[in-house]
């Protein structure tokens, strides 16, 4: 990636985390930045299973575990809802 691109990117990510920490983003932009973080940390734990010989893949079970917890903590945060 480009210098400036990973530039405007930095400055980006900084800023949407300044939105976050001050309350001054919408609810439903808050949720694009969640399904974000989601997505992210979920392929990134696929692809240190996968590279991990020790770990055994997922199971569809486990998968389901995962999306669903990851949707409950969500909706407590959109709702403002303790955990």
């Amino acid at each position: 990636m480009e210098t400036e691109n990973k530039n405007i990117l930095t400055l980006f990510l900084r800023n949407l985390a300044d939105l976050i920490e001050s309350d001054n983003i919408s609810k439903s932009q808050l949720q694009q930045v969640g399904e974000f973080y989601m997505s992210y940390s979920f392929k990134g734990q696929v692809k240190r299973d996968k590279y991990c010989k020790h770990t055994s893949s997922k199971s569809k079970k486990d998968l389901q575990k995962f999306i669903f917890l990851g949707w409950y903590v969500y909706n407590k945060i959109l709702n403002n809802e303790t955990l």
